[in-house]
């Protein structure tokens, strides 16, 4: 996770807000843009050759997840 100290000393979450509500058990963001911000964030904190590169929608909670694989040409 991201984090920040505050005024306080105290840590706090700078990640893009995800919720686990989805019946698939992946994480979800609620927006698009939460999921990319999520990748480019994942992207400069690790070096694991395995990475998100990109976000789609999931049918089953309307909500957005991450996956390590390209899109596959149609």
């Amino acid at each position: 996770m991201s984090r920040t100290w505050s005024k306080r000393g105290m840590r706090h979450n700078t990640a893009p807000k995800r919720r686990s509500s989805c019946p698939t058990g992946k994480n979800r963001w609620a927006t698009a843009e939460d999921a990319e911000a999520e990748i480019v964030r994942i992207r400069a904190i690790t070096d694991r050759a395995r990475v998100p590169v990109r976000a789609y929608p999931c049918p089953e909670c309307a909500g957005w997840h991450l996956t390590s694989q390209q899109r596959r040409p149609a």
